[in-house]
């Protein structure tokens, strides 16, 4: 009997995708083929065990001039792999853990549904030239329409739009590794991690910046010596600012374990980093943005509440862009500034980064807000099923044989 094969994706936007994506498959049996590129395609190669083989497809748009040789396709946020799946005829099971993000109206369903229509019948050339100044908000629920099953990910109150496509989309709980558990004693001070970073649009000099200033913010800060080694996106890894060796990422388990053993982590505003965090037992604290997508996980994450300390920079530097880039451009040119401008600006960062510390390592602080962090994370997403709940309808789809 034929091996089945799945085909994996995610979105090359950074290591929220790929974790998720390494996440599920590897809860698959069969062979299972990447097709990356970006963030993914790198994270796929720091964990190559997990795949039989990966493509690299060059770029998000660039992946529908490739052909799908699968039984099924696992698709965490990347719509241009559902457009694929759709006119190859390959059945897709589409992931999304940020369907709040996403900026569309419910109220043009319809016509949402004839764009969707009218693209699987474009050449790949035609689509290419359509994608160029495509609005990604909308290519979100058109990945939906082209995809045979959807699963978002449960962030605080559903979302009404989701009832337009019926049966198709359904609410799941945290999607992360079902082995991330608390332990009881931690041995390890603390973790840095900055695993993200690069994308289309994040670019590796943005990434560069932002590893030099979160480097020199760290260094002088009292009590993280145990964080002057800090995980980051490999492109960056040969970075060595004030802070210490930056180091590249580990592996996906290497990573979990190394989550599992801190008491806390200093790491950008990632809602799977979050999620992770909370359900090992690690406190959280947020490290300035790197693009505007942290921000919104950030208030999402905390909504008010005081729960997760950080350093959050954006709107007190004045960014104001609201396209993804523009963002990035002007934040990354904020940073650079104050890299630029001395000691002075980067002392008072110090400062309240100290703080943060302070109140994980002084009096049992760190399990004190780990606890209050998984309960707030329990709220919003109902549980940590999602990754089991995903697995079991794309074994059950690819036929009994497919979950291991």
């Amino acid at each position: 009997m034929k091996n089945p094969v799945l085909a994996c994706t995610a979105e090359a936007w950074g290591y929220g995708p790929a974790s998720k994506l390494l996440t599920v498959s590897r809860m698959i049996s069969g062979s299972r083929a990447a097709y990356v590129s970006g963030s993914a395609r790198t994270f796929a190669e720091l964990n190559g065990a997990e795949y039989d083989t990966i493509v690299d497809v060059g770029s998000s748009t660039k992946i529908l001039e490739h052909t799908l040789e699968a039984d099924h396709l696992l698709n965490v946020m990347d719509p241009c792999a559902a457009l694929l799946a759709a006119r190859q005829g390959v059945p897709t099971t589409y992931v999304d853990s940020l369907s709040w993000f996403w900026r569309w109206n419910v109220d043009e369903y319809e016509d949402l549904q004839r764009e969707a229509a009218r693209m699987l019948r474009m050449t790949t050339a035609q689509l290419m030239k359509h994608l160029e100044g495509v609005d990604w908000h909308r290519m979100v629920p058109l990945a939906y329409l082209w995809s045979d099953r959807v699963f978002v990910q449960r962030i605080g109150r559903p979302d009404p739009r989701l009832r337009a496509f019926g049966d198709r989309v359904r609410e799941c709980g945290a999607i992360i590794d079902p082995k991330l558990t608390a332990v009881t004693r931690k041995t390890r001070a603390g973790l840095v991690s900055l695993s993200g970073g690069v994308s289309h649009v994040a670019r590796l000099e943005h990434a560069q910046t932002y590893a030099r200033f979160v480097s020199s913010v760290l260094a002088g800060v009292e009590g993280v010596s145990g964080l002057s080694e800090m995980l980051c996106h490999p492109g960056v890894a040969s970075e060595d600012g004030e802070g210490g060796q930056i180091s590249a990422s580990l592996s996906h388990q290497e990573l979990h374990a190394a989550l599992m053993d801190a008491s806390f982590i200093l790491a950008p505003a990632g809602l799977t980093t979050a999620l992770e965090a909370a359900a090992a037992g690690t406190a959280m604290a947020f490290l300035p943005e790197q693009h505007g997508g942290h921000l919104a996980n950030a208030q999402l994450l905390d909504g008010g509440r005081g729960v997760y300390p950080g350093l959050l920079l954006s709107s007190q530097l004045g960014v104001t862009a609201d396209d993804p880039a523009g963002f990035i451009e002007q934040l990354t040119h904020a940073y650079a500034k104050i890299l630029e401008s001395g000691p002075t600006s980067m002392a008072q960062l110090r400062e309240r980064l100290q703080g943060v510390v302070a109140g994980f390592v002084e009096n049992g602080g760190a399990s004190q807000i780990a606890e209050r962090q998984r309960r707030r994370v329990e709220e919003l997403t109902g549980g940590f099923e999602g990754a089991s709940t995903i697995a079991a309808a794309v074994g059950s789809a690819m036929g009994s044989r497919g979950v291991e």
